[in-house]
């Protein structure tokens, strides 16, 4: 952007929170740690529970309101689930042998909390950084709504770094 002068930094600092945050929409992914909270009214009907931000880092917990209308109730990690952080995206998953409990009948009768993303900057995708680079500079340099007399069209390298790092979906 050759920026001279830290007159608009705080402009920029908004520009990049922007950007990050629709290439994290768009992708799926988490550029930095971050930590998600994921509630359910069931289980799935499988022994796998994707976990949709990726990197996944760590799982903080597993909770779950039981059938029996007793207080909140945690699955232990190794014994219950093991987490998988390799996978795109990172999940968690019965061990032989387990289940999933019977739950309460509400919204939120299950809680999953987890870390996802970078843990520095340096270790975000090269192709992501660079995009991210390209949609601050966008947003600097046209700061108007419409663009009279044009044909307007989104950057193309930018979309496409942005597609091959997505997770999971369609890719439109």
């Amino acid at each position: 952007m050759r920026i001279d002068t830290d007159a608009e930094d705080a402009l920029i600092d908004a520009l990049v929170s922007v950007a990050r945050e629709y290439i994290e929409d768009f992708t799926g992914r988490s550029l930095l740690t971050q930590t998600w909270r994921l509630r359910l009214d069931c289980w799935p009907d499988v022994t796998r529970i994707a976990l949709e931000r990726t990197p996944l880092a760590t799982v903080t917990h597993v909770k779950y309101y039981p059938a029996d209308g007793g207080a909140q109730a945690t699955l232990t990690a190794g014994t219950h689930y093991r987490v998988n952080t390799d996978a795109e995206p990172g999940f968690i998953e019965l061990i032989d042998g387990q289940y999933w409990p019977d739950l309460a009948t509400r919204s939120d009768a299950v809680e999953i909390v987890f870390t996802a993303g970078a843990a520095s900057a340096s270790s975000i995708p090269h192709g992501l950084m660079q995009a991210l680079r390209l949609r601050v500079a966008e947003l600097y340099e046209i700061r108007t709504t419409t663009n009279i007399g044009n044909i307007v069209n989104e950057l193309p390298r930018f979309r496409n770094l942005l597609e091959s790092k997505r997770v999971g979906g369609w890719v439109a």
